[in-house]
């Protein structure tokens, strides 16, 4: 155990002759409390060291194997100790208060002091002060930046031991650019005893490492993703299966079982990814709290082992962390019973290549439309139809559907007509516009039709005829 710097505050009181005795000393506090110390048996000469008070701090500096506050994705949990002993020179029992202190030393990061939460709890003994131990005694909470002290008594000799917890709920909250944040959290312990007052403090260190800010990703777009070491090779969905299927890496191609939506974001930035070929289902880590478990696609349960956030290490470059578990996603094993396929597993966060992912554009799909009539609200008083046209559910996506109100003497003049829902399947073209509508209740004729995507990219084209009687038919 490492020890700290002890200071100690003394006084003199002029004797005359020499007297081999007890030396005794009284002094008032400002409660009106005598306290009594006393040296050791001494001659006496025409001086003597009337007496001290000294205090050491041990448990909480750098060196000590049992304070250790480094915070990684994974582990933003640490529990360590304080022990201070009262070493003043005296054989007295007269127990003095003291009080222990936390804060940090200036020129540490304020951001990270706020956000670290601190329980300190005892008097206990070190060995207690472990990562699963339940606060109990005297408890104080706050934070480096602001923390009530501890407060007790000690006899002369006597050393009392108190457990620190340091522990942050949100990963993102404590994220930098650079992936680490440095802090000197300090202990400071205070001996009194009346006017005299003796203090020790010691300082560790806390520091993150790997947590990354959260960057915000459009939550409709199609992503292929790929490790920054190859963009030739993309993840995937093992042959495009269903539930239970294996997160891999192929060749990067156009098929929707390479495209992914991120969407879904909390407050935090924890978002769901959602396999094109099966939207229903979502990446997940089975709930597994080790490092090394595979990931698949399972029903979409909006659980913790189902949230991921997309942590910005540099512009366009990402690590992936499951909410859950803290643990990075990354390449591990080949699944030998699969054509040696290389599976994702989650691993903890090293800062590695292999950890590191960029996205691209998903490349358009050629949208395959069905078209239908039904009958119309009719709410403006026509006899109108409506128009329904529909895609397969591979395809399921928002769609924005144009006509070219055809005043050819101005160009091409689009006119959006319909939106389909994010992962719908169909959309609804209203045969009865408003009057104030640009198309003025479809005057007769026959209209191109265009579909964009999310990214305004054209992925099919059709034509809509508007008959005499006003009613919309399918081209």
């Amino acid at each position: 155990m490492s020890r700290a710097r002890t200071t100690s505050g003394s006084w003199r009181i002029p004797r005359t002759g020499l007297v081999a005795a007890i030396a005794t000393f009284l002094i008032l506090g400002s409660s009106g409390v005598a306290y009594a110390y006393w040296s050791a048996t001494a001659t006496l000469t025409s001086t003597a060291k009337a007496g001290s008070i000294a205090v050491a701090l041990s448990g909480f500096s750098s060196g000590s194997s049992t304070v250790q506050y480094t915070f990684v994705n994974d582990t933003r949990s640490r529990t360590g100790s304080v022990t201070v002993a009262n070493t003043s020179p005296t054989t007295s029992a007269t127990p003095i208060p003291v009080s222990v202190a936390l804060g940090y030393v200036s020129g540490g990061s304020g951001v990270l002091a706020a956000k670290i939460d601190v329980t300190m709890w005892g008097p206990t003994t070190a060995a207690s002060c472990t990562p699963t131990a339940t606060p109990s005694g005297t408890i104080r909470t706050g934070t480096w930046a602001s923390f009530p002290s501890m407060t007790d008594t000690l006899v002369a000799g006597q050393a009392k031991t108190w457990c620190v917890r340091a522990s942050n709920a949100e990963r993102s909250d404590i994220a930098s650019p650079s992936g680490t944040i440095s802090l000197q959290p300090k202990a400071t312990a205070t001996l009194t005893a009346g006017t005299w007052t003796a203090t020790a403090s010691a300082t560790t260190t806390q520091n993150t490492q790997y947590i990354y800010p959260v960057a915000p990703i459009s939550p409709t777009a199609w992503f292929r993703i790929h490790l920054t070491t190859d963009p030739s090779r993309c993840l995937d969905i093992r042959a495009s299966g269903g539930a239970g299927t294996e997160l891999i890496e192929w060749s990067c191609h156009g098929n929707p079982n390479q495209q992914f939506r991120l969407s879904g974001a909390d407050s935090n930035g924890y978002l769901s990814v959602t396999p094109r070929h099966q939207q229903s289902l979502r990446w997940d880590n089975g709930g597994s709290t080790t490092p090394g478990s595979v990931i698949k696609i399972q029903s979409a349960s909006g659980t913790a082992s189902q949230g991921w956030q997309f942590q910005q290490v540099s512009t366009g470059v990402y690590q992936i962390v499951n909410k859950s578990t803290g643990f990075c996603l990354a390449p591990g094993p080949i699944l030998t019973n699969y054509n040696n396929e290389t599976a994702y597993y989650q691993v903890q966060c090293d800062g590695s290549a292999a950890q590191r992912f960029t996205l691209e554009n998903a490349p358009p799909v050629t949208l395959s439309l069905s078209c239908t009539t039904v009958d119309g609200s009719g709410v403006d008083g026509k006899n109108d139809t409506d128009l329904v046209y529909s895609w397969s559910a591979v395809d399921a996506d928002s769609y924005t559907f144009q006509a070219d109100q055809g005043r050819s003497w101005w160009g091409t003049d689009w006119k959006t007509i319909g939106t389909s829902a994010v992962d719908s399947t169909s959309v609804t073209i209203d045969g009865s516009l408003p009057a104030s509508d640009p198309f003025v209740g479809w005057s007769r004729k026959t209209f191109d039709i265009q579909v964009l995507d999310s990214l305004n990219r054209v992925v099919a084209t059709t034509t809509a005829e508007v008959r005499k009687n006003g009613e919309l038919r399918c081209g």
